[in-house]
């Protein structure tokens, strides 16, 4: 089975520390976006982390994940966040699940793209899946 299809809007997004718009987006702020674009899902913005994709992210992840309910692999669907641990002990790293086995997500050097989050490294990087519990 192939990608998803998603709007193209969503796709070929630059990476941009803090963004979440059209013009750019880290991967918190895809979700955002994306969310919104898909299923007109308000999902909080959570300001406060400084750097994207590093260490300080991932205080950020376990301090707001209270807000998340964790899925167990395999129970994910549509609209859930699936947290990567990369090369660190923490995540530092989400994409949102768009269709079983695809992620949306956006890396610094990597624009956003559709990829399996099945591949050996995101399977191997992944720590959680998590879903919004506020309304």
């Amino acid at each position: 089975m192939g990608p998803p299809t998603i709007p193209a809007g969503l796709l070929g997004i630059p990476f941009r520390n803090r963004g979440s718009d059209a013009v750019g987006c880290d991967c918190w702020g895809l979700v955002v976006l994306a969310s919104h674009v898909l299923w007109g899902r308000r999902v909080p913005r959570y300001e406060g982390y400084a750097e994207a994709d590093g260490p300080g992210i991932a205080d950020w992840i376990r301090d707001r994940w209270g807000d998340w309910e964790d899925i167990p692999p395999g129970e994910e669907r549509p609209g859930d966040v699936a947290a990567f641990a990369l090369e660190l002990a923490t995540p530092v790293h989400v994409g949102l699940v768009v269709a079983p086995g695809w992620m949306l997500h956006v890396m610094p050097g990597r624009d956003s793209c559709l990829e399996l989050y099945a591949r050996r490294y995101w399977r191997n990087t992944l720590v959680r899946f998590g879903r919004l519990l506020l309304p």
